[in-house]
């Protein structure tokens, strides 16, 4: 499990030293992408590693990669699709929106707190909701869920006609010139 935040002091000796920090993450410790998985489906557990280093303006470098699957709601059936996640983004740790004005492209970056702290499990959160796509569909149609598909054809085949009485709750039979 991945430190869920880590001190300024913590960050330039992480940073100074090129360590590595990595561990497994459960979607149920990251409630926004909990928050995005399919009911019922198990819960998904990436495996995280974090390199830090010093960067060219004296930031600290946090470079994350998240690989894993996660159960996400298909858009078509409502079932639970399982979706590859790769992450794979270099993060440039600065204290302010003003440093990243100092940033030299193509260089992203990560606030830290007004104490410096970077919250970690955060940052790595909104790295993998990042990658996730708006409407995830399962790539064949005959991988939907059995009953959902089975259901949509049966709701293709019946016409709905609301307006197909109304004629007749007007009062006028049904007649096109209301006589």
């Amino acid at each position: 499990m991945l430190a869920e935040r880590i001190g300024s002091s913590q960050l330039a000796e992480l940073a100074a030293q090129g360590a590595s920090l990595s561990g497994s993450l459960h979607a149920a410790d990251l409630p926004r992408v909990h928050a995005v998985l399919a009911r019922g489906a198990p819960d998904g557990t990436l495996a995280a590693r974090v390199d830090f280093s010093g960067g060219p303006e004296s930031f600290p470098v946090v470079a994350i990669e998240v690989q894993g699957v996660l159960p996400l709601v298909c858009q078509r059936c409502l079932g639970a699709v399982a979706w590859p996640v790769n992450v794979a983004v270099t993060l440039t740790a600065v204290p302010g929106e003003a440093a990243t004005q100092e940033l030299a492209d193509p260089f992203d970056s990560v606030l830290l707190d007004s104490d410096g702290t970077l919250h970690l499990r955060d940052a790595v959160e909104d790295e993998i909701l990042a990658t996730l796509p708006l409407a995830p569909l399962h790539a064949d149609r005959r991988d939907c869920r059995a009953g959902a598909v089975a259901g949509e054809s049966a709701a293709a085949a019946q016409v709905h006609r609301p307006f197909a009485d109304l004629g007749t709750l007007l009062g006028r039979g049904g007649s096109r010139d209301g006589h």
